[in-house]
């Protein structure tokens, strides 16, 4: 016999049990009676009611004695005692389980309802936040293609991230730099912008571009002024053939012979630098054929001894210097005639132009002559010739040991073309005159009077200037105010100059040289020696030396 307390818990199970429970499906539809095994039969909800789950559980009859119903089933009793069988579509539900747009009804016209407008903020500035359907968010790597047309592309987002860094490979490696740079917050340097050369010349223009001396007037007035004291002086309208009495800065055909006998006569007297020369020619003998013919046989030194070599010029002066710059310069011109005779065969086998320095220019017959040469193991740089005034400068410069002055005097006396050549007494009267800063450098000074010299005047002022500086009692070196000489002497171009140096001032007295210590070693003393010639002081106060006419480029 079922008491009614029983039948009022069983109710109350009942109404539990269609509110946590999903519905059955149609195929499950059954009456939900008592004693006939369903879901909503009495032992079926027992059943259940033995399972933990979270609510308040109320014993059954058999624990002996009714207890107080919990408070959610007084609750629900207040909201429904009976609970009723659900038919129908099952996914929609009063709590809300179904589908979206379900519960949405359509005017009978059979237009939409528009969406509802979201909330504007209240006036205390705080946001009502807006609840969003969510959407499925799928992930899509990001392709980067490099060198497609960036109008096909869609807009790219702005991105704060600095992982991902796009770089073209086609653009220039400083931007790739810069892109680097700014991927990882750091500015990066700009790059440094390649040096023509290593001695700083601006071929066409001058270091000092407001100075605007000397003026053609300027040229030609201190030319008249020397020519009258020194006699007028004109470049050879044919270099003469080797002197193997006389050094010289260049005066030679061959153009290799002319680079090496400069190097010979730098830093030393002309005595001196004869003597070297003199030395080599016992040594290893002349050449007997080719532009050179007569002059030293420059292939026999390139396969001496380096210690044979120094010991031939030792009388010479700076032997160990001198003799490692000339076996460098013929090594190096030895490995380049090897790069060029091949380049030159293979474009006379195929007719393909090679790709060496003046080849474009180079007439056929003249790299025939190449090619021979280097079959009959001579070493030549008369290439040279068929390079521009600025091509030839650079070509030379690359050579070890040798300067811009050295360079100059080849183009001047060799390849016989306006150069305005450098040397110490140039330079000094350059300085004198006002022609370039105080504080101008020897290359300085090339640079800005190879622009402001007319060209036809480049060679007389190097050579008046040059006897001018070993002869006049007042521009020599070893001269000063007090001396006999600067008395006697006549300077025409006195009145033009201002001298600088303390000892050719009026009321000075020339500084007493600092004591200095011996140098403990040969090479040192050699280096001592180069450094002391290399400086103003070129001359000496004995008459009997005579002095070659440039200084070490080194």
């Amino acid at each position: 016999m079922v008491t009614r307390a029983a039948a009022k818990r069983e109710a109350a199970f009942l109404a539990e049990a269609s509110l946590s429970s999903p519905p059955s499906t149609p195929a499950d539809k059954r009456e939900y009676s008592r004693g006939k095994g369903g879901p909503g039969s009495s032992s079926a909800v027992l059943e259940s009611a033995k399972k933990p789950t979270g609510r308040a559980q109320l014993p059954s009859p058999e624990d002996g004695g009714e207890l107080a119903p919990s408070t959610e089933a007084k609750k629900r009793k207040r909201v429904s005692t009976v609970s009723e069988p659900i038919t129908g579509d099952w996914d929609v539900l009063p709590h809300g389980i179904g589908k979206k747009g379900d519960l949405e009804v359509e005017p009978e016209d059979g237009s939409k309802i528009p969406p509802p407008k979201p909330r504007k903020p209240n006036t205390a500035g705080s946001m009502v936040k807006q609840e969003e359907p969510e959407v499925e968010k799928v992930y899509q790597p990001e392709i980067i293609a490099v060198g497609e047309d960036d109008s096909k592309k869609p807009p790219a987002k702005k991105r704060t991230s600095r992982k991902h860094v796009v770089i073209n490979t086609s653009a220039p490696v400083a931007e790739e730099v810069g892109a680097l740079g700014n991927a990882s917050g750091k500015v990066p340097k700009p790059p440094r912008k390649p040096k023509a050369n290593k001695y700083g010349l601006t071929p066409g223009e001058s270091p000092f571009p407001d100075l605007l001396k000397p003026t053609p007037e300027d040229c030609e007035e201190v030319t008249r002024l020397l020519s009258e004291l020194h006699g007028e002086v004109r470049a050879p309208d044919v270099i003469p053939p080797p002197s193997m009495e006389v050094a010289g800065c260049g005066e030679v055909p061959d153009l290799l012979d002319a680079i090496l006998r400069t190097l010979l006569s730098a830093s030393t007297t002309a005595n001196n630098s004869n003597k070297a020369l003199k030395g080599l020619k016992d040594t290893f003998g002349l050449r007997t054929s080719g532009v050179g013919i007569g002059s030293v046989n420059w292939e026999a030194v390139h396969t001496a001894d380096l210690k044979e070599v120094v010991d031939s010029i030792r009388s010479g002066g700076l032997a160990e210097v001198k003799g490692a710059n000339i076996k460098k310069i013929l090594a190096a011109v030895w490995d380049h005639n090897k790069e060029r005779h091949d380049a030159l065969a293979n474009e006379k086998e195929t007719g393909q132009t090679a790709e060496v320095t003046g080849a474009q220019h180079e007439p056929q017959a003249a790299k025939n002559k190449e090619i021979e040469a280097v079959n009959n193991n001579m070493l030549s740089m008369d290439y040279v010739f068929e390079l521009t005034t600025e091509e030839a400068m650079t070509e030379m410069l690359k050579l070890p040991g040798i300067g811009v002055k050295t360079a100059s005097c080849v183009i001047l006396f060799c390849m016989k073309r306006p150069s305005f050549a450098v040397d110490t007494h140039v330079w000094r009267h350059c300085k004198w005159l006002g022609w370039v800063p105080p504080t101008a450098t020897r290359d300085q000074t090339f640079s800005h009077c190879e622009v402001r010299i007319p060209d036809h005047l480049k060679y007389p002022l190097h050579q008046l200037f040059l006897r001018h500086g070993k002869t006049c009692g007042r521009c020599r070196a070893a001269t000063g105010t007090g001396s006999i000489e600067w008395k006697n002497a006549n300077c025409p171009i006195d009145h033009l100059m201002k001298r600088t140096e303390a000892k050719k001032l009026v009321g000075t007295k020339k500084p007493t040289p600092k004591p200095t210590s011996k140098p403990k070693t040969k090479k040192a003393a050699a280096k001592k020696h180069s450094k002391n010639m290399k400086d103003d002081d070129d001359d000496t106060d004995s008459e009997e030396a005579e002095f070659s006419e440039h200084d070490s480029d080194e």
